[in-house]
């Protein structure tokens, strides 16, 4: 084996793992959103039982701003992608 095949197969793993890497950091951010975005829910959920018991127009407010929120994480969350510049070059 050639130095240059070795210098070429050693590029071909740090590449692979540059792209492992990218992805993980990818899916590690969808994540955060997707997990944000259920917690925004469940405090909604949690808030809407609170205006049930006791109606009031500042609790029924909170409770539609978090529902938004949560919504909102989770369809970002699952529109979330690679930059450009990195699917770009994979």
């Amino acid at each position: 084996m050639t130095t240059d095949e070795r210098l070429d197969e050693i590029s071909k793993k740090l590449d692979k793992f540059l792209a492992e890497y990218e992805q993980d950091k990818v899916n590690a951010n969808r994540d955060k959103y997707l997990n944000l975005g259920y917690i925004a829910l469940g405090f909604a959920l949690a808030t809407v039982s609170l205006v049930v018991a006791k109606p009031d127009l500042a609790t029924a407010a909170a409770t539609i701003v978090l529902l938004v929120i949560g919504i909102i994480f989770i369809v970002y969350a699952r529109r979330y992608k690679l930059p450009t510049t990195l699917r770009s070059g994979f």
